[in-house]
């Protein structure tokens, strides 16, 4: 064997392997390698040794590809969490800003409510009692009886320009305060409740504890977070009925406005308690 050949042939084999040779190179090295035992051999070492190669590098290859896959598994379960994260945030900030311009749009209403000449009739249910108020307010003047229902109990607020009085009766005993001259230690205050600030008060409370605002009908439904349902009057911004889902007590309101008169407003006859 001419081993100019062999030479020739054993600098050919990688690109021969790498099927980088032209055709006539390729039937040299064919025929050479049918003879030559010596270069067989090596071209069988040389893509032996690239097979192995070649696995090897498959597996780093599959190896890194699956650390690539698991890394990019997570990360989409990172973005995806960011993203139900981002869009509850938003959720919950748009409700909440959603809520807040109702309820200012609400107090807005309140400011054209004339409450200089306006009655009402409450009805308050607890676990053992029911009380009713009755009010009327004409500009400074007011009267208020409240009537506790099982205690057998009435309460009668006067005022005017001139008197300010408040009798307590229960079971005919009778407290009272006129014009500063009482027969009892206790501090006896009966005050009417005035419909625009009521219903201020609850707003400022709920802006910073609402759940949910519903309609029903007429009305707004606010629902707090400390278990509270105030109903609401969407035309006007009025507060009709409290309810604590906690107790079951409850406040209903009867508004009425600009339909008192002076006979409306009667002065009870403390002639008996006061000489």
């Amino acid at each position: 064997m001419n081993r100019n050949d062999c030479k020739i042939v054993q600098d050919l084999l990688p690109n021969y392997i790498e099927n980088l040779t032209s055709k006539e190179t390729n039937n040299f090295i064919d025929e050479h390698l049918k003879k030559c035992k010596e270069c067989k051999d090596i071209y069988d070492n040389m893509t032996k040794n690239i097979k192995i190669d070649n696995i090897k590098n498959n597996k780093k290859e599959v190896k890194y590809f699956k650390k690539f896959n698991n890394k990019l598994k997570n990360l989409k379960i990172i973005i995806i969490f960011i993203i139900v994260l981002i869009l509850v945030v938003s959720i919950f900030a748009y409700n909440n800003l959603k809520n807040i311009i109702l309820l200012n749009s609400l107090e807005e209403k309140l400011k054209n409510i004339n409450t200089s000449n306006y009655s009402y009739t409450t009805e308050m249910i607890t676990n053992d009692e029911k009380t009713i108020t009755k009010c009327f307010v004409l500009n400074e003047k007011y009267y208020v009886e409240i009537e506790k229902v099982n205690e057998k109990t009435i309460v009668k607020s006067y005022k005017d320009d001139k008197d300010d009085i408040i009798l307590y009766d229960k079971d005919g005993a009778i407290l009272y305060k006129i014009n500063g001259q009482t027969n009892s230690k206790i501090d006896m205050n009966i005050l009417p409740t005035n419909p625009k600030y009521f219903a201020l008060d609850i707003y400022a409370i709920s802006k910073n504890d609402i759940k949910e605002i519903s309609k029903e009908g007429k009305y707004y439904v606010l629902n707090t977070k400390n278990n509270y349902k105030y109903w609401v009057e969407r035309d006007t911004g009025i507060v009709v009925k409290v309810l604590s889902l906690d107790t079951n007590e409850s406040m209903s309101f009867k508004y009425n406005f600009n339909n008192v008169k002076e006979d409306d407003i009667v002065k009870p006859d403390v002639s008996e308690y006061v000489k």
